[in-house]
């Protein structure tokens, strides 16, 4: 007995982490969870020899807190939340890949007659602040020569409460995130003037990427598995998503071709891109620059060692 229960533990010391425990991985609603619900539902992860433990989180802040107290080993979110993450809790969170990209964007009124951003000078615009399309708005308005501060009336809006304030002309413009950017085009007749690249990234605890590189490593092939599910069976898997946030289905395929990483005729190559690594440190520089980060953030600590 003695020897069988010896060679049990020698057994189980021999598996890799991966098999030992599951990876903890949370995720929010919005387009950067498609991916991983499609991993979910299709079970890819388990092809790969791991097992997963699937968090859904309504919005990114809830999901963030959990990852700062341990309680998430990856979290799929995009570049603000990790810089807000990075200037409070340096060196914990490391990027292990990107996951391409939606978008945001400037929707007004169909009858108005705002046709660029140049156009809002004066008016209130409606944006989540602390939120990655807030940053971007912050530099286009200066780019055209609009102060922040002076010469926009920002309101701070929650997300969900976006489309109201368009409705009812409490803002004149909003920034909002697809799907509901296409949502209120068809719905509403809105228009959109403006609209820029909602970049997602992978993060890991540090200490879990240490211990676990092999299931990170996994983790990243069955993304991009994932991935190439969409691409190839594009309605099944708008289908699964659509019921995931309610949307129907064609909205979410429509949607789903703004990620390069799905509309490419090539197959994905996940994990850090040179143009990652750079696309990152610009925003850390940017988020302190406006003072969405009142710390500043160590990009090159972002990213596993080369």
């Amino acid at each position: 007995m003695t020897r069988i229960l010896a060679l049990a533990i020698a057994l189980l010391l021999s598996l890799p982490a991966s098999a030992q425990e599951k990876l903890r991985l949370g995720y929010p609603a919005g387009m950067n969870g498609q991916i991983v619900t499609i991993l979910e539902k299709a079970q890819l992860a388990q092809t790969r020899g791991l097992e997963v433990e699937y968090s859904f989180f309504q919005n990114g802040p809830p999901m963030m807190e959990a990852f700062a107290a341990g309680q998430l080993d990856i979290a799929v979110t995009s570049l603000m939340p990790l810089a807000t993450f990075a200037a409070r809790l340096p060196g914990q969170a490391v990027i292990v890949s990107g996951l391409g990209n939606s978008s945001y964007g400037v929707l007004v009124k169909g009858e108005t007659s705002y046709a660029k951003l140049a156009d809002l000078k004066g008016k209130r615009i409606a944006v989540s602040f602390g939120s990655d399309s807030h940053l971007d708005l912050l530099i286009s308005l200066a780019e055209e020569g609009i102060d922040p501060a002076r010469d926009v009336e920002l309101l701070n809006i929650q997300p969900a409460e976006l489309p109201v304030a368009l409705d009812k002309n409490h803002a004149d413009a909003i920034l909002i995130r697809q799907p509901q950017v296409l949502r209120l085009q068809q719905t509403s007749g809105a228009r959109l003037i403006k609209s820029w690249p909602h970049t997602y990234v992978v993060l890991a605890q540090a200490s879990y990427l240490d211990k676990h590189p092999d299931a990170v490593k996994q983790l990243v092939g069955a993304l991009a598995d994932s991935v190439a599910f969409i691409r190839s069976r594009p309605e099944e898997a708008a289908q699964w998503f659509g019921d995931k946030l309610r949307l129907d289905a064609a909205t979410v395929k429509q949607v789903s071709y703004e990620n390069p990483l799905i509309a490419s005729s090539h197959q994905a190559e996940l994990g850090v891109t040179p143009q990652l690594r750079t696309a990152t440190q610009d925003w850390m520089a940017a988020a302190l620059k406006w003072g969405l980060i009142k710390t500043k953030v160590d990009a090159d600590r972002l990213f596993p060692p080369q």
